[in-house]
This record gives C-alpha cells, structure tokens and sequence, in this order.
C-alpha cells in the first residue's frame, strides 16, 4: 500500500479539485481492500475491551497483529503513539508487536511526525511506517 501510495500515483486518491482529503476513514478503507483472498481473519475496529484498534490481523489466537492508521496532522498523536497500542494490545493479547502506519501530506507534516517520533524514542521503530501522500514530490516521468 505505501509503494502504490508513493510511487504508483495511489496518493491522488486523496485528492479533490487539488486539495487533500485528510482522512483517515479513507486509509482504513484501502487497507482493506488489500486483504482480499488472505487465510488471516482481518477484523476492523477490533474492541477486545479497552478501545478499539484500527484493524486486528489474526492467524489464530497465538498470532495476532493489530494496525494502527494516524494522520500525521492529528492533534493528538503523541499521545496515541507513546500509549495507545500498548493498552490495545494487552487487551487483545496480540503476540506481535503493533504496526502504526502515519499518512503525511506536506514535508511540515512529515517534520513534525519525525520529530515526536525522536522525543519518544521510536525514530529507528521498524513497527512505523510512514507513507507519503504528498503531491507536490510526486510530477509525471515527462516532469521529473
């Protein structure tokens, strides 16, 4: 998903009349649109208790992921990611580490992730995947 996003034109899907539609139902709605024909249960907005987690990926109860979508524009994403997967993933008790996937749509967006990302030490995290939704670093092959 974040190669078709970034180098497969997939951003423009998040775009109106030039402008970016910033929201995270939309992310939540391609991803599961890649889990077509899988042997693993895919679940939305899995509760198991203490909140619900984005998308709970299970091959049986010894081997469960949860994935967690933010914007990088969201006010509260400091607070998400030093806490909420935790708590979500005892209450689900997810055997793997959390997967948190950050849209940003501006280079401002992407500085501010990397830099909460750094204060709460998760800027080597191979658990968070930023994807780049951007459209100004992305011209045609004829422009670049």
């Amino acid at each position: 998903m974040k190669d078709v996003i970034e180098n497969k034109g997939g951003h423009r899907i998040f775009y109106l009349d030039g402008h970016p539609i910033e929201r995270e139902a939309d992310l939540h709605i391609l991803y599961r649109l890649i889990w077509f024909a899988t042997p693993s249960d895919v679940s939305r907005e899995g509760n198991d208790g203490r909140g619900p987690a984005d998308f709970k990926i299970s091959r049986g109860a010894k081997d469960k992921t949860l994935v967690e979508f933010k914007l990088a524009k969201n006010t509260q994403l400091e607070r998400n990611l030093s806490k909420q997967s935790e708590v979500y993933e005892k209450a689900s008790d997810a055997s793997h580490h959390s997967l948190k996937a950050i849209l940003y749509f501006s280079d401002d967006q992407r500085k501010r992730v990397v830099e909460i990302l750094k204060r709460l030490k998760l800027d080597t995290s191979h658990h968070i995947i930023l994807i780049d939704a951007s459209a100004e670093n992305k011209p045609s092959g004829s422009k670049a």
